[in-house]
């Protein structure tokens, strides 16, 4: 009892863990302004990385790009001096014996020609091949057992059932693609809605030396970005803090200031998935299979009664 309370109080505090690590936030800041790109990523308090070379990652990266120091040579020991010293010389190999007292090699390629040859001879030259398809016919018994031969049977081509065959697997993959799609819907928007786009700043100035070019290019950006924020908030959750965009019709440069902060929570990817797990399951998996089993039972009636009208 007690190993299994300890046991439990273990996969409680993993629980708790996995759970406490979903919950908290991953928040992202990134600003250009002024031609330089700033950002910074935090795990709730925990600077992961930034633009300075701060955080985790760069503490790790410096870590890595730290030199090692050369490990300095150990000196060698007395006791291998010894063992050095005390090792015997060198043997000389012994002797070889004259050629004349080797046994004789005997040379077996004489005998292994003539083998196949004997081989050969033994064998019945007047006896032909004979199959066993050409002793025993279709249908002709076998003396010994006294069984008949099966008849090879042809195997139907199945070239004219490859395209119905065909068919119907990509009908059912297509309609599991599309079931999948109308559940998924849903909890893609909750995964999307799930990112937060806080203090959203934007900040331009179109400049050029031609008014008209000016006026052009200030009206496609206008367009561009206002359009583009209402695309986001359909998909993201943004709230914004300012958005100017002006025509700098004086001016010799133009400005691009923009930035925002990005908070999302991993939980969400959680909820997301058993929200989707339960809707197909329950209106796609189970009525799909009571369909399947009811087309099953009827084709089955409908095979018996006619196999009783037949009878009759």
């Amino acid at each position: 009892m007690i190993v299994l309370k300890i046991l439990l109080w273990i996969l409680l505090a993993v629980l708790g863990l996995i759970v406490l690590v979903l919950v908290l936030p991953v928040s992202a800041e990134a600003s250009y302004i002024g031609g330089k790109l700033s950002y910074k990523v935090k795990y709730w308090f925990i600077n992961v990385m930034d633009s300075g070379g701060g955080g985790v990652m760069g503490w790790l990266k410096k870590r890595r790009e730290k030199p090692k120091k050369p490990k300095k040579p150990k000196p060698p020991r007395a006791d291998k001096k010894r063992k050095k010293k005390d090792e015997p010389a060198e043997l000389l190999p012994a002797e070889l014996p004259p050629e004349e007292a080797l046994p004789a090699v005997q040379d077996d390629s004489a005998a292994s020609q003539e083998a196949p040859e004997t081989a050969a001879e033994a064998l019945p030259a007047d006896e032909p091949d004979t199959d066993a398809d050409d002793l025993f016919p279709d249908g002709a018994e076998d003396e010994d057992t006294g069984k008949k031969k099966k008849k090879k049977k042809d195997k139907p081509s199945s070239s004219d059932d490859d395209g119905e065959e065909e068919k119907k697997p990509l009908s059912e993959k297509l309609e599991f693609i599309v079931g999948i799609w109308e559940q998924a819907q849903r909890p893609l928007l909750k995964i999307f809605k799930g990112f937060h786009f806080d203090d959203v700043f934007i900040d331009f100035i179109i400049a050029d030396d031609d008014a008209h070019k000016c006026a052009l290019s200030y009206g496609k950006m206008c367009a561009a970005v206002y359009n583009g924020l209402a695309q986001l908030s359909e998909l993201f959750t943004v709230r914004l803090k300012t958005v100017d965009v002006n025509a700098g019709f004086a001016l010799d440069d133009s400005r691009w200031d923009a930035g925002a902060k990005l908070k999302f929570r991993p939980c969400t990817v959680v909820i997301a998935g058993l929200w989707f797990l339960i809707t197909y399951i329950f209106k796609v998996f189970i009525p799909d299979r009571l369909r399947r089993r009811k087309t099953r039972k009827a084709a089955e009636k409908l095979n018996k009664t006619s196999r009783e009208a037949e009878v009759r």
